[in-house]
């Protein structure tokens, strides 16, 4: 990616966006889904519209992971420019939305391509924060790649060479940075997150809008 000294104000301790995708670790209610929308509402507000863009990724994520292949592919085909605009993937709960995926071909060829874009797509622009309940919830592969990852509470952190002892008392929004050990804190958003990301939004008030939208009508290809 071009050198810019304003691509990566959007930096967040315990998340180096230029060093790749981040995975959050941690139990339901210990504040990873809660830590994902934080991280969303964060970026809107340092990154305007036609530099950033956001999507997050559901069960029914065949269309928007087609979308994603495409925009890997023009970014790094041989003598294409890559984008300026940031993109960032929000997966919520890892393990259930891979239990909506089944066992046929287009559903295995749509995982492909999620896992091409993941490990690929963090070299043009392209990231994934991603959260899961356990340790074993998350492809052996998809871990490998990543760098970056944050422990909130969990029944076992062996798997990440992490001895409970080191972990500190959990509340909510608390995690372990698992590289280091350091242990950080998550800013609540707040209940009302719909006025959240308005406020969001209103800090590019006449921001042209560019992010493409997830049609019904993009064919498989």
């Amino acid at each position: 990616m071009a050198d810019d000294p304003d691509r990566h104000n959007w930096d967040l301790v315990g998340w180096d966006p230029a060093a790749g995708n981040l995975l959050l670790y941690g139990m339901s209610g210990y504040g990873t889904t809660s830590a994902l929308a934080t991280l969303a509402i964060t970026v809107a507000r340092a990154r305007p519209p036609d530099a950033f863009h956001l999507y997050v990724m559901d069960a029914d994520a065949r269309k928007l992971a087609r979308l994603l292949r495409r925009e890997l592919e023009a970014r790094t085909a041989p003598g294409g420019v890559a984008s300026l605009v940031e993109v960032l993937v929000l997966i919520d709960d890892f393990a259930s939305f891979l239990a909506g995926f089944g066992k046929d071909a287009e559903d295995i060829r749509v995982l492909e391509d999620l896992e091409r874009v993941y490990a690929e797509g963090p070299t043009v622009g392209i990231r994934f924060a991603v959260t899961a309940d356990r340790g074993d919830a998350v492809p052996r592969l998809w871990a490998t790649l990543t760098e970056q990852k944050l422990l909130f509470q969990l029944a076992d952190y062996e798997s990440f060479d992490l001895p409970h002892t080191v972990t500190p008392g959990f509340v909510p929004g608390r995690a372990i940075v698992a590289a280091t050990g350091q242990s950080i804190q998550f800013v609540w958003a707040g209940d009302d997150l719909a006025e959240q990301v308005a406020r969001a939004g209103g800090c590019w008030a006449g921001a042209r809008q560019n992010t493409p939208a997830v049609r019904s009508d993009i064919e498989s290809i």
